[in-house]
């Protein structure tokens, strides 16, 4: 149990020295392995949680996690305003392609 909690500290302390820098494709792979380590946490019995070292790993990993949820906002955000973009960029060219519908059609006949 203490090694999951060592590995889970160790993850999670190198995330938020690079935090500034992660993209959202290292922040997803970050998630993807703390998720790996807490599956196999939850997979330990609960009597090994007890213990005054474990809690203050513990309590150290939720200190850092506002930290965390901040920049994932930030990243969430970012993706929510190119989306948005992109969403009225598509708007625009719709509306401009339905305007030139032509009303008529000439067909050239060769005899």
């Amino acid at each position: 149990m203490d090694e999951l909690l060592d590995q889970l500290l160790a993850l999670t302390e190198n995330a938020v020295d690079h935090l500034d820098r992660m993209t959202f494709q290292e922040l997803a792979e970050w998630v993807q392995a703390r998720e790996e380590i807490i599956a196999q946490i939850r997979r330990q019995p609960a009597e090994q949680f007890r213990g005054e070292e474990r809690r203050r790993k513990v309590e150290q990993l939720l200190s850092q996690s506002p930290a965390l949820v901040a920049r994932m906002e930030e990243l969430r955000a970012e993706a929510a305003l190119h989306l948005n973009k992109v969403g009225k960029a598509r708007m625009q060219k719709d509306v401009y392609d339905s305007a030139y519908t032509p009303d008529s059609f000439f067909i050239d006949k060769r005899k």
